[in-house]
This record gives structure tokens, sequence and C-alpha cells, in this order.
């Protein structure tokens, strides 16, 4: 019983280590980010390069990601649907 117990024990723990990558971002080509995504992304950042758009849902709530290069620099902006900016982050 007590092996048992051990076994459900690590079989668990293991899925829930699993379930951040289960809730790992969607690709998605350019036509498929919503239109306040794309238009608040171009005024912040006109000059950008190599953008790669991603989806996003944690706890019921949708993000968008957007991974690009700007003055060679990788950066990373994440935006709520309608547009609102949450998070920038650059890659030193």
């Amino acid at each position: 019983m007590k092996t048992y117990l051990t076994t459900c024990l690590a079989g668990f723990t293991a899925l829930l280590l699993a379930l951040p990558a289960a809730q790992a971002g969607q690709s998605l080509n350019e036509s498929q980010v919503p239109a306040a995504v794309l238009s608040a992304f171009r005024a912040a950042y006109p000059n950008a390069a190599e953008a790669r758009y991603e989806q996003e849902t944690e706890n019921g709530s949708t993000t968008y990601e957007v991974e690009f290069r700007l003055d060679g620099q990788k950066m990373e902006a994440e935006y709520s649907a309608d547009g609102r900016i949450l998070k920038i982050e650059r890659d030193d």
C-alpha cells in the first residue's frame, strides 16, 4: 500500500510539472493575430524585424506575445487581446 501511494504521488507530481508545458503558447501567423495587437505593436515598434507571434492562455486569460529584433537586439512584448501592452522584455 505504501508503494502504491508513493507511485501515485510521483505520477501526480509529474503531471503537475508537465502542466506548464501544456500551457505553452501556440504559434500564429500574422493574419491570426488580433488587429488591435498588430496595430499597437506596429505603432510602438515601427522598425521591428523578424516578428514572431504566439498566443498564450493561462488561467482563462489570453495574451499575445511578439518576439522580434530591434536594432539587432532580441525583444519580446506581451499584449492583451485589445492591444494593451502588458510586458516588455529585452534579451541581453
